[in-house]
């Protein structure tokens, strides 16, 4: 079984990069995507529509430059 190229590790140290430069985002809940999904599932929608560029990617970004070596 093939493991996964990034560690734990990895992604707490991507969380402190990108809490250095970036807010918080919202996560809302929506009952009516929970009524849609079903079984019992409770949905949250974590909006990064909020960030600057109003995309997921300025983390990924982030993440990615704090990686690179000089």
């Amino acid at each position: 079984m093939d493991s996964w190229p990034i560690t734990w590790s990895d992604v707490e140290q991507a969380r402190e990069v990108v809490r250095a430069h970036l807010a918080p985002t919202p996560s809302r809940h929506y009952a009516e995507l929970d009524a849609v999904v079903g079984h019992g599932i409770e949905v949250w929608v974590k909006h990064e529509n909020h960030q600057p560029t109003q995309a997921f990617k300025v983390r990924n970004g982030l993440a990615a430059l704090a990686r690179l070596e000089a």
